[in-house]
């Protein structure tokens, strides 16, 4: 009987315990504060549907541009470095990010693929997993990165048309 009855309540704990997948820009930077001890946020504020932070990195400065949905999570996260020289704190930041927004992803391999040493030559890289959209690009002008939440943001806007049969000439 007490077999069946600390199944029963471990059936009930296990089934509730689950990764909230939807997060405010505040709850996402919170996070990524507790997770690594690196980040100190010098300033952010809202601009219409956009949380833009600046943030330090070890010794990087780095702008987080996150994109939220009309219920305020995020749905897109855009990173820039102009410090060109600070790539090795920039792929640390975002694989912490990787780590917090989609613990899912392998992040060393989505790492290895978008920030590889040969890669310098203003070419953009994409990474592409079964819910996220992840691009790079590294150039002498800087550093970027994104990623992206296919559930929450999509992916093309399909263009106001006519199809053929509805254009009536006159």
């Amino acid at each position: 009987m007490k077999r069946i009855v600390i199944s029963i309540i471990l059936i009930v704990c296990l089934c509730s315990c689950s990764v909230q997948e939807n997060m405010s820009p505040e709850l996402f930077l919170e996070r990524f504060q507790k997770y690594d001890n690196n980040l100190s946020i010098t300033d952010s504020f809202y601009q219409e549907d956009s949380y833009i932070c600046f943030v330090h990195y070890h010794n990087a400065e780095i702008i987080f541009y996150i994109f939220t949905d009309c219920n305020k999570n995020v749905k897109k996260i855009n990173l820039a470095c102009s410090e060109t020289d600070m790539i090795n704190e920039f792929t640390d930041c975002t694989e912490s990010i990787i780590r917090i927004y989609s613990p899912d992803d392998n992040s060393e391999e989505i790492i290895n693929n978008l920030f590889n040493s040969e890669i310098t030559n203003s070419e953009f890289r994409y990474y592409n997993t079964q819910w996220h959209t992840y691009s790079a690009i590294c150039s002498d002008n800087g550093i970027y990165f994104s990623v992206s939440d296919k559930k929450l943001a999509s992916e093309s806007e399909v263009d106001f048309s006519l199809k053929q049969n509805d254009i009536v000439e006159y």
